[in-house]
């Protein structure tokens, strides 16, 4: 059975679901959609925090900040693309580091790379390095699971990210991203 947010469409497996509704701060209501291959759809609550992050954003006329996600694992995906939208942030999402690179070299705008270590066709620290190279004003966090690379991230630029994390470590990693990016800019780096 696929469970999508009604508000986003973002698909939020179960065991997803639960850890973030807990927090009080993420997703919180869902529809679901193919019960039994009918069709049927159950009503869909409201969705508290993504209505008050967008409520935020269309006041504002400002651009809200693109987080490109980088992970090979849908549930990683699913999980940092809510988090950042209900913290009033674009997240777009790639499986591949390839297709993030494309992206990136289409000319996209994007504020903060947010990616795993362990991805295919490359590491996280060498697709940090090849984005640092063409657009050294990127601010990079780099989720792990291992400690040994904590260093390598550090050296490199990056914010490392120890997984697991919270809600509110990713959102203060992204943050102190987006501050450095910002900082980045205004000195011409």
């Amino acid at each position: 059975m696929q469970v999508l947010c009604h508000c986003t469409g973002v698909r939020t497996p179960a065991a997803v679901r639960g850890p973030l509704e807990s927090t009080g701060r993420a997703h919180i209501s869902t529809r679901e959609l193919g019960q039994a291959g009918n069709g049927a759809s159950t009503p869909a609550l409201p969705c508290p925090a993504l209505h008050k992050a967008e409520m935020r954003s269309n006041t504002s006329n400002a651009q809200k900040p693109r987080i490109l996600i980088v992970d090979d694992e849908d549930d990683m995906q699913a999980v940092c693309s809510i988090i950042t939208s209900n913290a009033g942030m674009e997240p777009v999402a790639f499986a591949e580091p390839m297709d993030a690179l494309d992206y990136l070299n289409r000319g996209a705008r994007v504020d903060v790379l947010l990616t795993d270590l362990n991805l295919p066709q490359m590491s996280g620290l060498d697709l940090a390095k090849l984005v640092g190279e063409s657009q050294p004003s990127l601010p990079v966090v780099l989720m792990t699971g291992r400690h040994d690379f904590i260093d390598a991230a550090i050296t490199l630029g990056a914010i490392p990210l120890l997984k697991p994390f919270s809600v509110d470590q990713l959102t203060v990693a992204i943050q102190d991203a987006l501050e450095r990016g910002a900082k980045g800019r205004m000195s011409g780096v």
